[in-house]
């Protein structure tokens, strides 16, 4: 008798050990799956990128040198500086290329060996050639070449702009909701990605992502001269004084323009033959573009809610042999009744020399606050003199 008591003691003792080994086992592959479900995806590449600057540059490395190429969503291909052209062979064919502000001439190679981290630069098949450093949206950069969206195509890019850091992502079957609200992606002739937004409320357009651009965007002319045919636009023209010679150009604020369930206010947006936004735009977000699936997710960053300001000095500069010059002045600006000219060299700001500074750093001096007092140290020819000038706000 107390030997089946014991049997049955043992037995249960058994099945016990038995379930709760089963749940456990369970559980362990549960929490596994779940693990793998919200594994976060693997980066095959990370890049570091100044935050602030007006483009991201990234390290491409050919023929044993390091070379400083430009994120653009807005280049349908990878561009090679004409510096660079003797080092590519032969010409395959000649093509025109337009940019937002800019039509040049672009001569076409066989893609070389070139590398982005792991990446070879030779599965876009063929890369252009051209006198990049002359385009005006590259004055300020000692650039030698544009990763354009034959190669961006393949990839998933995330751009944090709170970190500055970018990641090329493997892909992921599954959609990722920590990246943020995910919208679709329209590509446009020749691949350029472009994105729905909605103006003042009521006016639909499509709006090339160009993190090439170094303004917060742009309307399409048509669009703007409508706005403002219907007074709703309170715009400014401003003409400048440029190495090139004259040139004008008319700004507005966009008081309201939305993207999905994203609501923006007071953007500066630039006339343009285009709609575009651009690089100022995207930082207020952690971007990632899946490109193969044709969605971009945006989560706001620190600086989503950050005023819009636009230069209050009136000066256009860019960086040459590590010396800060003039490329433009607006007529009637701070800087133009100042006398700054094209071509003068800023040695000083304030009591720094100007070598010190990042050229974004300078930039952002400029557009800091308003009744702000300036005072540079500028070369001319032989004369070295002080000026100082009051930003003021113009739009």
């Amino acid at each position: 008798m107390e030997e089946g008591k014991n049997h049955k003691i043992l037995n249960s003792i058994l099945f016990w050990s038995f379930l709760i080994f089963f749940f456990a086992t369970d559980f362990a592959a549960q929490t596994s799956s779940l693990s793998n479900r919200f594994k976060s995806p693997k980066v095959l590449a990370k890049f570091s990128f100044q935050k602030g600057e007006d483009h991201i540059i990234l390290p491409v490395n050919y023929n044993g040198k390091e070379y400083s190429f430009v994120l653009d969503t807005g280049a349908s291909f990878t561009l090679f500086d004409a510096s660079l052209k003797n080092e590519l062979g032969d010409v395959k064919k000649t093509e025109k290329a337009t940019t937002p502000g800019d039509t040049i001439t672009v001569e076409i190679f066989d893609a070389p060996e070139a590398f982005l981290g792991p990446f070879n630069l030779r599965c876009c098949g063929q890369v252009g050639c051209a006198d990049i450093r002359k385009l005006d949206t590259f004055k300020n950069k000692e650039v030698s070449g544009i990763i354009g969206m034959d190669f961006l195509s393949k990839h998933i890019v995330q751009i944090d702009f709170d970190s500055g850091e970018l990641l090329f992502i493997e892909p992921t079957r599954k959609e990722n909701h920590e990246w943020g609200q995910a919208l679709p992606i329209r590509y446009r002739r020749k691949g350029i990605p472009q994105i729905a937004g909605t103006v003042f409320g009521d006016i639909s357009e499509g709006f090339i992502i160009d993190t090439g651009g170094a303004t917060t965007g742009s309307l399409e002319r048509t669009i703007f001269k409508n706005l403002l045919y219907k007074k709703r636009l309170q715009t400014l023209d401003s003409s400048y004084q440029t190495l090139g010679g004259d040139i004008n150009v008319r700004e507005a604020r966009i008081k309201n323009l939305s993207i999905g369930s994203l609501e923006y206010e007071d953007l500066i947006f630039m006339e343009c033959k285009m709609s575009t936004v651009g690089l100022p735009f995207l930082s207020r977000h952690i971007v990632t573009f899946d490109f193969p699936k044709k969605k971009i997710y945006l989560r706001k960053s620190k600086s989503f809610d950050m005023p819009d300001e636009a230069d209050m000095s009136g000066l256009g500069l860019f960086r040459y042999s590590n010396k800060t010059i003039v490329w433009s002045v607006r007529r009637g600006s701070p800087a133009h009744k100042a006398d700054i000219r094209p071509r003068d060299i800023i040695l000083k700001v304030g009591n720094e020399n100007a070598e010190k500074y990042e050229l974004w750093q300078i930039e952002r001096l400029l557009m800091s606050e308003e009744n702000r007092m300036i005072t540079l140290t500028i070369k001319r020819g032989r004369d070295i003199k002080d000026v100082s000038f009051v930003l003021r706000r113009r739009i």
